[in-house]
């Protein structure tokens, strides 16, 4: 009897053990609602983390950022397509103009690292002096691509300095004379001050012109006290109140391929993936498409403002017209020789690149 109360209570123990077991199974098999979430919060963070991280960019204008000017509107355009494009990837978080550094400190401070970006002009022509042919060139930038001008631009910045151009801001724009005395033809020209600089000057020379170097800021109150008689910028100087001191504006404009351009950082566009940087290049190429468009809009309003605000456009004689275009490039190329910019050999390949 006592052997099978033994049996029985052994049964017991064991099934009872069994029992505890399957419990313990099952409550294993169920992770605490804290485990559940802390594994869903791992799970998203891996899929932030696959994603490319945002890249900041900062940037240099030569101007006011803010201000009305084609090439200036035309970059802004661009960073705002590029952020668009990127689904914000690409992000433009600081974008300054001369007040925070100067305009010709501005290229040295991007090759530096400083900054990533700068929209300039020639302001950097001694240290990569195949950036004067810029204004030169008599094809579209999408023709410059295929004759070979925008690759030689390109190298030339990158083992010089070590930035690379991204494309031209502007083209079909050029440059005006504003005049405080009426121009009827280039014989009018010879004998006047005009506020130039080593890129004017060629130019300005072989039209008998008396140069004066200065910066832009320096413009107006040189027209108002007389110091010149004229000055060559872009059509847009309503902001900058040249229409005050400067009654006429003479037309054609010269240099309309331009001469601002948009430059990175090469080792910031390096480090980025070459799905960013082919963004980055097809957002330019793009807008090229658009530019003549952009263009012509920007210049109509620019151009009612200055005469609203009493400025006469004065056109040269038809045959002077060209034979003013034409001087301007010739002078220009030959300066650069004569100024140890460019070799002849170098000029002349310059010349063919740029459909000259």
């Amino acid at each position: 009897m006592a052997r099978s109360l033994s049996v029985i209570l052994v049964g017991l123990v064991g099934l009872l053990a069994m029992a505890c077991a399957d419990d313990t199974d099952e409550v294993e098999a169920e992770p605490p609602e804290d485990e559940e979430a802390d594994e869903e919060a791992n799970e998203e963070t891996d899929e932030e983390s696959a994603g490319e991280a945002d890249i900041e960019l900062s940037a240099l204008i030569y101007e006011e950022p803010e201000k009305e000017e084609d090439s200036i509107n035309f970059f802004r355009l661009y960073m705002d397509r590029v952020e668009e494009e990127s689904d914000g990837q690409i992000v433009f978080e600081d974008v300054a103009g001369p007040e925070t550094i100067p305009t010709g400190d501005q290229m040295s401070t991007v090759a530096d690292g400083a900054f990533d970006m700068v929209l300039t002009f020639t302001a950097h022509a001694g240290d990569v002096p195949e950036v004067e042919t810029a204004p030169l060139s008599r094809l579209t930038p999408e023709e410059e691509r295929g004759s070979g001008y925008y690759d030689w631009f390109v190298e030339a910045h990158e083992e010089r300095i070590g930035v690379t151009p991204i494309g031209r801001a502007t083209t079909n724009s050029g440059f005006q004379i504003f005049s405080t005395e009426p121009i009827e033809g280039m014989d009018d020209l010879s004998g006047m001050d005009i506020r130039s600089h080593s890129g004017y000057d060629p130019f300005f020379h072989a039209l008998g012109m008396e140069t004066h170097h200065m910066d832009i800021g320096e413009i107006y109150s040189a027209l108002d006290r007389g110091v010149v008689e004229a000055a060559p910028y872009p059509l847009y100087v309503y902001d900058l109140g040249i229409h005050e001191v400067a009654e006429y504006a003479v037309e054609p404009a010269f240099g309309t391929s331009h001469s601002t351009w948009s430059y990175i950082n090469t080792d910031t566009f390096e480090g980025m993936s070459e799905d960013l940087q082919e963004l980055m290049l097809g957002v330019q190429q793009d807008l090229e498409g658009e530019i003549d468009e952009l263009i012509e809009g920007w210049h109509a309003e620019e151009r009612e403002r200055l005469e609203e605000a009493g400025m006469e456009f004065l056109s040269l004689p038809e045959g002077e017209a060209e034979e003013f275009q034409e001087l301007y490039i010739d002078s220009r190329f030959e300066g650069l020789v004569e100024d140890d910019f460019l070799t002849a050999a170098e000029a002349e390949e310059a010349r063919e690149l740029t459909g000259n």
